[in-house]
């Protein structure tokens, strides 16, 4: 299973993306998730014959994106042991993917699946985020860091809770958190992307550009990244340097079939053409 853990991450990216005004994200995989498989030392295993074959269908089918078929192959690992507790959390983890929030967070709540484990609450506090149930997101995020505030996951939780600082209109603790999660994985593309949006927020351009060009420069084909620096060039005075990021974004747009961020961008292009920037 040497592709899952960039599977997990591929929704983080896409989330920060859902929460600020913004267009598709690339089809992308740009981040380590780093410890998931720490959590499988503290399931309690039980798996009955067939469970664990069925579970490992469906890990397979979820590193190669078919998260329903994923779906389909846990759902009977779980009906061959109910107490498998691997594909409970695993199961969470699909419908994380699917967009099922509701029931992820059920399958990360029951207890056998370790439910006050950090790793557990940081996922339930991305759904929770999802569902925009901010301060209950908080608190799972809040315990999953008392835990755990040193660790490549602890980095994700901090940066989770950034995004729910920011949802809640506190900036300044989200750029904290930004910082915490970066002292852990200094790399972390997802965290830059959401330190550069919190400058955005404060109108702090500068830091956010600076922010924003790594995360361009690691994820070339993330159409939001682009979108967002051109409007911190615009607004700072560099056309030219917007234009260009501007049209990035376009042609990311048009190959993604996005609407909405194309006739954003295109807009954003006639003005400054309009105005003589080249």
């Amino acid at each position: 299973m040497k592709n899952k853990s960039n599977y997990l991450n591929r929704l983080y990216l896409a989330l920060v993306c859902a929460l600020i005004p913004a267009c598709a994200l690339a089809d992308e995989e740009i981040s380590v998730r780093g410890g998931l498989s720490n959590i499988k030392q503290k399931l309690i295993l039980a798996p009955q014959a067939g469970s664990m074959d069925d579970l490992n269908r469906g890990l397979a089918r979820y590193d190669k994106g078919d998260f329903r078929g994923a779906l389909a192959d846990i759902n009977k690992a779980i009906l061959k042991d109910p107490l498998n507790s691997q594909a409970l959390f695993y199961r969470g983890l699909v419908r994380e993917n699917l967009g099922d929030y509701v029931n992820a967070v059920s399958d990360f709540e029951q207890n056998r699946v370790a439910a006050f484990d950090p790793i557990v609450l940081s996922e339930k506090a991305y759904c929770q985020t999802n569902m925009y149930e901010l301060n209950a997101a908080m608190l799972s995020l809040n315990r999953a860091l008392a835990q755990d505030h040193s660790s490549s996951d602890a980095a994700i939780a901090f940066s989770r809770r950034a995004i729910v600082k920011r949802l809640l209109h506190n900036a300044p603790d989200a750029i904290n958190d930004c910082n915490q999660a970066l002292k852990l994985v200094p790399d972390s593309v997802e965290t830059k992307w959401q330190r550069g949006i919190t400058y955005c927020s404060m109108r702090k351009y500068p830091d956010a550009i600076l922010d924003l060009q790594f995360v361009v420069q690691s994820a070339p084909r993330f159409a939001d990244g682009h979108y967002t620096l051109a409007e911190c060039f615009r607004v700072t005075g560099r056309g030219s340097d917007a234009l260009s990021e501007y049209k990035k974004a376009l042609a990311l747009f048009n190959e993604q079939n996005n609407a909405h961020g194309k006739q954003s961008a295109q807009t954003k292009i006639a003005e400054l053409s309009k105005s003589g920037i080249k």
